[in-house]
């Protein structure tokens, strides 16, 4: 299961229910891996993997666009 969020900082409600999804896909059996454009270094769970596609934008449009394409990109190089 691939979940994408392009700012994960768990302090904001999506965050915390983004988070609370991998858990309950991953104590499922499931390997969960969650795109953002966080920094990956300061999110950590032995139940799931965070990948990092690079800093986010202050443009939100441009943010949004970007985050799709690196999104596509990564899922087109690592087949779920």
């Amino acid at each position: 299961v691939c979940l994408l969020k392009s700012r994960l900082s768990f302090r904001g409600g999506l965050e915390k229910y983004t988070k609370k999804l991998a858990e309950s896909f991953a104590e499922r059996g499931c390997q969960v891996t969650i795109l953002t454009t966080d920094s990956a270094e300061n999110i950590h769970s032995s139940l799931f993997k965070v990948v990092s596609l690079g800093p986010s934008s202050r443009f939100s449009a441009y943010h949004l666009v970007r985050f799709n394409h690196s999104c596509q990109k990564w899922l087109s190089q690592y087949p779920q």
